[in-house]
């Protein structure tokens, strides 16, 4: 796990969800200038108190090792600031498919143009419609 507090442009972050450095979860908003973002989670992670801005994050990799997955909170109140955003690679290491519960609040990420899901379920699919590329895995 990458838990350096000082970070630098096109930098790498690596969460796990369990497993939070104490400066990720200090109650004053940081920001981090990691251009890649991955998030490797069991599903039962408390990432709540994580209060962090990726606001440079140009790639966002989500690994699941679970049935059901929702969005972080801080991705949910900060998503909107993620604004530079252009590719999303979620794969799904459950022996079964995982349903992506607010995978919308993603697709409204305006640069996001790319797309691959591996073993992702998800309730609707729009909001796509302005992806270069979309690539669905359900083997």
């Amino acid at each position: 796990m990458v838990d350096q507090k000082k970070s630098q442009k096109g930098c790498a972050r690596r969460l796990l969800a369990d497993c939070l450095p104490k400066w990720w979860t200090e109650d004053k908003p940081q920001k981090s200038n990691a251009s890649r973002l991955s998030i490797s989670t069991g599903g039962n992670s408390n990432t709540s108190s994580c209060n962090i801005e990726f606001t440079e994050v140009e790639l966002l990799v989500l690994n699941l090792r679970t049935k059901n997955y929702s969005l972080p909170d801080f991705m949910k109140k900060k998503n909107k600031k993620m604004k530079k955003a252009k590719v999303l690679i979620v794969t799904n290491y459950h022996s079964s498919l995982a349903e992506f519960k607010n995978f919308n609040q993603l697709c409204s990420l305006r640069n996001l143009r790319r797309m691959r899901l591996e073993k992702i379920s998800v309730p609707s699919f729009r909001g796509i419609e302005n992806f270069e590329e979309v690539v669905i895995v359900y083997v």
